[in-house]
């Protein structure tokens, strides 16, 4: 019997690249040749001397240092990128397109798994293959105020190389055979109901990255109606293209998330729509409500565990509903909705301690969740 890893081995491929009608920006290879030099120029610095964010952060894909420097060789002018190996890498098809990253393992019930799906944060990489010519994309083109806190752009995102580089490759895939990125997702979300059988999967679209183009939204939207066996849920700041979508897939929630930019914002409306907010609690100039809860400690990273706990959750949700402007009896924390039956749409708001599950996102019953950032 073939497996069904050797399948997508095997199979051939109908590829053309597709722009999918996203912001797109060619790139000749010899400023990519620039740019891989100086992110291996930035990691033989101290950690003090590192900007945290330049123009490179805002404007180039992540590459990190050490696919750098697999792709670093010695000629007799000197050392140089080998940009023919890069391309290699950058082409190669990932075997498995669902994931199950920390906050997804966290996120499971004894009724429910769930997998997320991932694309490059802000920008990503990709190559023509029919020309050679490598592409950078908007992947967050609506994003405003969260790429100065974008935690995809952070943590483990970009501390381990396979993990950013699966992001491109996937990316890359999309871009020269959409149909076959469709075909293989739609097998592998099948695959994973049976081996789960007796729970109710959970897709997470783009962990990180977002709704880059109509085009992409409506092969995503073609996924969830091949598979209404599975629940799909989606954070975006793309609220125009959402709310512009004749008859979306019932087995579909959107999670409209602030810090998009003002045009995208202005069309959420927060007592109808299902949201998420970051929210910052460490900015006693901007927010000083919310600083309070740094403040006066009222949830702190516990030595021993390393985990953030609440000492004392009924302040936070105090200090919370009053920002927000909610009514605090309807805040719940992550542990007390695990417990908690479904209730009406929209019933309840949800607190997030980073570290913690998914779940809020996921049911209809949450209205807004508030993600909170230290």
């Amino acid at each position: 019997m073939i497996t069904f890893r050797r399948y997508f081995e095997n199979k051939t491929l109908n590829e053309a690249f597709d722009p999918l009608d996203a912001n797109l920006r060619p790139i000749d290879a010899d400023k990519l040749v620039d740019y891989i030099n100086r992110v291996i120029d930035k990691s033989k610095l101290k950690a003090s001397e590192k900007s945290s964010k330049g123009a490179d952060y805002f404007h180039m894909p992540h590459i990190h240092p050490s696919v750098a420097k697999r792709v670093l060789i010695t000629t007799p002018e000197g050392q140089t990128i080998d940009i023919e190996e890069f391309k290699k890498i950058l082409m190669k098809r990932p075997a498995e397109l669902l994931r199950k990253n920390e906050k997804m393992q966290k996120s499971g019930t004894d009724n429910t798994v769930f997998f997320n799906t991932t694309l490059p944060a802000l920008k990503g990489l990709v190559i023509d293959e029919d020309t050679g010519e490598f592409k950078i994309v908007d992947t967050c083109p609506s994003a405003g105020a969260c790429q100065l806190v974008c935690y995809a752009k952070h943590g483990s995102y970009v501390m381990y190389p396979d993990v950013s580089m699966f992001q491109h490759k996937t990316l890359n895939y999309l871009f020269n055979d959409s149909e076959g990125f469709k075909d293989q997702m739609e097998a592998e979300i099948k695959l994973a109901t049976v081996k789960n059988r007796g729970k109710r999967v959970q897709i997470r679209w783009n962990d990180s990255g977002d709704l880059l183009s109509p085009k992409f939204f409506d092969i995503v939207m073609g996924i969830a109606i091949a598979t209404p066996f599975v629940d799909h849920y989606v954070y975006t700041k793309e609220v125009e293209l959402v709310k512009n979508y004749p008859n979306p897939p019932e087995n579909v929630i959107f999670n409209f998330s602030y810090g998009a930019r003002k045009e995208q914002e202005k069309l959420i409306d927060p007592k109808k729509d299902k949201v998420s907010f970051i929210v910052n609690t460490e900015d006693s100039t901007k927010e000083p409500l919310l600083y309070n809860i740094s403040k006066f400690k009222y949830m702190e990273r516990d030595k021993a565990s390393k985990k953030w706990v609440y000492t004392n959750p009924d302040a936070v949700k105090e200090i919370i509903a009053q920002r927000y402007e909610i009514d605090p009896e309807t805040l719940l924390t992550i542990d007390e909705l695990k417990t908690t039956p479904q209730g009406e749409v929209g019933q309840y708001n949800v607190i997030v301690m980073p570290g913690e599950s998914d779940l809020s996102a996921s049911r209809r019953d949450v209205r807004g969740t508030y993600l909170i950032i230290h």
